[in-house]
């Protein structure tokens, strides 16, 4: 596929993302400026995240392609289907040069009858649409495996202080308080990770709630920072782009607000993904220069699993133990898993508590997870994409290659 993409034979190459970015033309993406030589739409055909991929110097292919695809959608949500009489290929109309989208959706279907066709008769419906998803844990098993806890020098360094230090974000753009729903799930995923990292104290956890931020320079006292978004990760307040791969590492969203906000307005949609950071300024450098492995990233990104994990095998803390064993930090954490659905309970208990003691203004959103048994679903689902595009919207105008200005409906 790659040959066929770089040697002209076809024009859009269709894989998981994931497969993408392990093949040889992730050398050849530049994602934040579009200056490479493809381009990775952001706008997945289906929960399994496939992309396409195309060239990024033939912005109206692009248009094209991204266009047919969004119309198939668009036409599921007012109703329009397969359509013999109204298709030219089929009812003995001349082809007059213009481009019609619908009659992409009049010769071969909108996006529920090309599934139906192509994989089964089921359709997750538009109204609820899940978000938080996790990979299923997998064999988790080592013989040999290094206790972190030991070996690696920012964690070790954690240890010796007896505390882990989190800093939450308050939003004001958002409205965000102590008693925010979004901050009380905060709270209690860095309370689970000081669980893990001090074998079951919670109370380790010196947690400090930040109504400002200087986006061009992340505090150093904290190890983890939530509350924040992407946008705050790798951009200041002039929206200027900051590489921060020596200081702050973003990490896996553990929360979804159902609000988007743009040029000061909120509209009904996906809005900011509140995601774990966690500080890689203090890793002490080896003899070649280089950082130590960035370990505390994989090791809160494997406890928000686990929670999500949990609600997936139908685990809570009356039956914890049935958590598989973590062998691959070493036999320190071990039991850690265990240890987080014990104290946390899985991703519904953490959101239900903390909703229960919270204000009440934000309701759960998109923040469902996926009951999937696997990497990918079973039934092909419609959902939100990081553009924040979810159903019912229509485009307005294109401002180029995959920037778009949205119109929203309510």
């Amino acid at each position: 596929m790659e040959k066929s993409l770089r040697d002209g034979t076809c024009n859009v190459l269709l894989s998981d993302t994931y497969r993408i970015y392990m093949s040889s033309l992730q050398d050849d993406f530049d994602p934040l400026t579009n200056t490479g030589k493809y381009f990775v739409s952001d706008l997945y055909i289906a929960r399994r995240q496939l992309g396409q991929v195309m060239r990024v110097d033939d912005g109206e292919w692009f248009s094209i392609v991204e266009g047919t695809r969004h119309w198939q959608g668009r036409a599921l949500q007012i109703g329009i289907s397969k359509d013999d009489s109204s298709c030219p290929a089929k009812n003995g109309d001349e082809f007059d040069g213009s481009i019609n989208f619908f009659n992409g959706v009049y010769c071969v279907g909108n996006h529920a009858e090309i599934f139906q066709r192509s994989l089964g008769s089921h359709v997750i419906g538009l109204p609820t649409i899940p978000m938080i998803d996790a990979v299923k844990f997998g064999d988790l098993s080592c013989d040999d495996c290094e206790n972190i806890l030991i070996t690696d020098s920012y964690l070790r360094e954690i240890v010796d202080a007896g505390k882990l230090k989190c800093g939450i974000y308050l939003d004001p753009l958002l409205n965000i308080t102590t008693t925010s729903v979004s901050t009380l799930i905060a709270e209690q995923f860095c309370r689970a990770i000081a669980v893990v990292i001090f074998q079951g104290k919670p109370n380790a956890a010196e947690i400090t709630h930040l109504e400002e931020m200087d986006f061009s320079e992340f505090p150093e006292e904290f190890d983890i920072m939530l509350g924040m978004s992407w946008a705050n990760a790798m951009s200041n307040d002039e929206g200027d782009f900051l590489p921060r791969t020596d200081e702050w590492v973003p990490n896996i969203a553990y929360f979804f607000h159902d609000k988007y906000m743009y040029n000061g307005t909120q509209f009904n949609g996906l809005g900011k993904a509140d995601i774990f950071m966690t500080n890689t300024k203090r890793y002490s450098k080896n003899t070649n220069g280089k950082k130590d492995s960035n370990l505390l990233t994989v090791l809160v990104a494997s406890i928000f699993t686990a929670t999500v994990d949990a609600q997936r095998r139908g685990i809570s803390r009356t039956n914890s133990k049935k958590m598989p064993l973590v062998e691959i930090f070493g036999e320190g954490l071990t039991f850690m898993a265990r240890d987080v659905v014990a104290f946390a309970g899985n991703y519904d208990d953490i959101f239900e508590e903390a909703y229960a003691k919270s204000d009440g203004l934000a309701e759960r959103g998109w923040n469902t997870v996926l009951q999937n048994t696997g990497v990918s679903v079973k039934m092909p689902t419609l959902f939100c994409t990081s553009f924040a595009l979810c159903p019912p919207t229509e485009y307005a105008f294109e401002l180029g290659p995959g920037a778009y200005y949205w119109n929203w409906e309510y």
